[in-house]
This record gives C-alpha cells, structure tokens and sequence, in this order.
C-alpha cells in the first residue's frame, strides 16, 4: 500500500483526522488557494510522508465546479472540495 492510499484510507475513515488536516490546509492558504505543495506539508505534519510530485499526480487534470466549492460551508469548502477528489480518485 502506498503512502497517498494511506493517506486517503485515514482521512476517509477519520473524522478527527480530517478535520485536523483541513484546519492545517486552512492556515497554509494563501488567496483561496490549496496547492499540491501545501497538501504535502500539510499531511507530513500529520505524520504521513507524501511529496508534492505525488499529490500533483492524483489530482492532475481535475477542476472543482462552484457546485462543489459550494457544498461545504465554515470556510473550508475548497479544501473538502479537494480532499474529498484525492480521495475517490484511483
């Protein structure tokens, strides 16, 4: 298993987890943006040891619609938005 599946399959299946990680990614953003680097920092602060490289991979191509954005309210739709794409994407 890898690091990133690792990764998912914890956040996924934790909460708390989660939430810590978003909260990371909140501080970490700059102008509305989450990026492939801050993503990494963010998730080696919680222990899991995953490049930027890696996250650029997973979540290459893929665009988050208003909807999307939208459908997490308290300031961190964005970052839910895309955890949950770094999630189901295999």
């Amino acid at each position: 298993m890898t690091e990133l599946t690792r990764f998912k399959n914890a956040i996924d299946n934790d909460m708390n987890l989660r939430l810590q990680y978003l909260k990371i990614l909140d501080a970490l953003m700059v102008g509305g943006e989450v990026t492939p680097e801050m993503t990494s920092v963010a998730a080696k602060k919680l222990g899991f040891d995953i490049s930027a490289d890696e996250f650029k991979s997973e979540v290459q191509d893929t665009e988050l619609s208003v909807d999307e954005l939208n459908s997490v309210n308290g300031g961190i739709s964005a970052f839910s938005n895309y955890i949950s794409l770094l999630l189901h994407m295999e």
